[in-house]
């Protein structure tokens, strides 16, 4: 534990109440941690991305040209949405 660390625990302690062991005790008890995302994860994460930045190109040609011709873009990019988060 580095020095920042240990001094930030004896204040929470502190605040809390408790000693430090305790504090951890709880801590350890009452806190959960996440699983780290995956790479796959990562990745459908990065083509999330890439399809928001298709939509809102989508949205200008809408915008521009009219809601009938971006339609069928729009229908095939929201199933690809779709079918990404229901594989996340």
């Amino acid at each position: 534990m580095a020095t920042e660390e240990y001094y930030l625990l004896k204040a929470r302690a502190l605040n809390a109440g408790v000693n430090m062991s305790e504090y951890v005790r709880q801590c350890i008890k009452n806190s959960i941690v996440k699983q780290r995302l995956t790479p796959e994860i990562h990745d459908y994460i990065r083509k999330l991305c890439g399809m928001a930045n298709n939509l809102n190109q989508i949205a200008r040609k809408a915008n521009a040209q009219g809601y009938i011709n971006a339609r069928s873009e729009y229908l095939h990019l929201a199933n690809e949405i779709d079918r990404l988060i229901n594989r996340i």
